[in-house]
């Protein structure tokens, strides 16, 4: 198994998205399978949260300068 499959492994048991696999291994570091569990849960508490609120806030942004356009139109 790769290390990637390894962590989109333990992203799926954590219940996190198994897209963010290469930002946990890129913000990690990691280089072997030990320890992953770890990562993820530091990742799921710590970065994720942040992640989700800026996409939020992005998506909104989007959505706002979208219907003003229509609006102005």
């Amino acid at each position: 198994m790769t290390i990637i499959d390894a962590i989109k492994k333990g992203l799926k048991a954590a219940g996190v998205n198994e897209k963010y696999a290469s930002k946990v291994q890129k913000l990690f570091k990691i280089e072997k399978e030990e320890d992953i569990a770890t990562y993820v849960a530091l990742f799921k508490d710590n970065i994720l949260p942040d992640l989700e609120d800026t996409s939020a806030v992005e998506k909104a942004k989007r959505t706002l300068s979208l219907n003003m356009r229509r609006i102005m139109v």
